[in-house]
């Protein structure tokens, strides 16, 4: 794709401009990424100095509490742990397995039905 055509992808395909503004962290400060992505998905200015609403709230602590704990409590597998200290065992949901690449899975000692999740995000699920 050439520059010009990549150009007016950004101008009328929103999916590009949603590529465009996930690349933009490694340009812009978290601050600016922030504010740029609510406009875009929510078409208002974002108000971090005093925000009001539930979103703006979320996204001031996105930006502003940087608890080391929040990356335990994110990640599926670690978070179990966290729990097993905290209250004990059997409070999570029965573990299969864990595996550091899809090609180490043997889906033969699997069940017929599982739910299978990656543990750094949120939509990669295969049910």
């Amino acid at each position: 794709m050439g520059v010009i055509s990549f150009i007016k992808n950004i101008a009328t395909d929103p999916d590009t401009r949603l590529d465009v503004m996930n690349r933009l962290p490694r340009l812009v400060s978290d601050r600016a990424y922030v504010k740029k992505l609510y406009l875009y998905k929510t078409g208002k200015r974002l108000n971090l100095k005093k925000p009001q609403t539930f979103n703006e709230k979320i996204q001031w602590l996105k930006l502003y509490d940087r608890n080391p704990l929040y990356t335990r409590l994110a990640d599926k597998y670690a978070v179990r742990e966290y729990i097993a200290e905290r209250i004990g065992n059997g409070y999570s949901i029965p573990l299969l397995g864990v595996w550091d690449s899809f090609d180490d899975i043997d889906f033969s000692l699997l069940p017929d039905k599982f739910v299978l999740k990656c543990t750094h995000d949120c939509d990669s699920v295969i049910i």
